[in-house]
């Protein structure tokens, strides 16, 4: 059958709207590809930071890319939503900025740590060995050793709970900060299985209960403890 010339001509429109949609829809993939990945995150977002890529590649979570903890493990349309409430950092990023020491937009463990952490997978006991060195002549060594029970209370039904017993869904851990890094805390709110509350305070600075009420509580979280997972140094 031959094609008149209109038809012609719509036939090589579309055809050159085809290739020119592949070539920037494979540009935008590339690109993307890019913005997720550790070389992006690490050199051109974050070169405030040098040694972070190789603290980050002696860690015992060198294969877990900066985005996975950073944002989470999401669906594109959220690290899409994600990245645009990052963009706050931008006129930073190029005006310039003091190095920061924390990360203020983590997001929750339930995003992050525990899409490959199971709360209940640390069954083991593990023998921590600590040494010190003091300040004399010698240099006096002195050596620590820990057990640490790792597990969460479910697996110690006998003998004790585990470390992790805070991280299971029938316990919760509430605090108030009264500084910027949370290394002060006044206030802990334990909830047991059961529903009993307990609160222990600090006696030597006690909050008013109007503070108290008024105190934002954090719910404790895996990287409130192993906040340097990543980044081991």
């Amino acid at each position: 059958m031959k094609l008149s010339p209109m038809t012609k001509i719509a036939v090589l429109i579309v055809l050159v709207l085809s290739g020119v949609f592949t070539i920037f829809g494979a540009a935008g993939i590339a690109v993307w590809e890019f913005s997720n990945s550790d070389t992006f995150c690490a050199v051109v977002c974050h070169n405030v930071h040098p040694e972070q890529p190789f603290a980050h590649q002696a860690s015992q979570h060198a294969n877990v890319s900066c985005v996975e903890c950073h944002m989470g493990r999401l669906s594109t349309f959220e690290i899409m939503a994600t990245k645009i409430s990052h963009s706050t950092h931008l006129w930073g990023m190029i005006r310039g900025y003091e190095r920061p020491l924390s990360s203020p937009s983590m997001p929750t463990a339930i995003e992050s740590c525990l899409g490959c952490h199971s709360q209940q997978s640390h069954q083991s006991d593990s023998i921590q060995v600590r040494k010190h060195y003091a300040t004399d002549e010698k240099n006096t060594e002195t050596t620590v050793r820990l057990i640490m029970k790792t597990a969460g209370e479910y697996a110690r039904l006998e003998g004790g709970k585990g470390i992790h017993w805070h991280t299971n869904t029938g316990n919760q851990v509430r605090f108030i900060a009264t500084d910027e890094k949370e290394q002060k805390i006044p206030w802990v709110e334990v909830t047991r299985p059961g529903g009993e509350i307990v609160v222990y305070t600090d006696i030597t600075q006690p909050l008013s209960e109007d503070i108290i009420a008024e105190s934002k509580k954090d719910l404790m979280e895996c990287v409130d403890c192993h906040n340097r997972a990543g980044h081991h140094f």
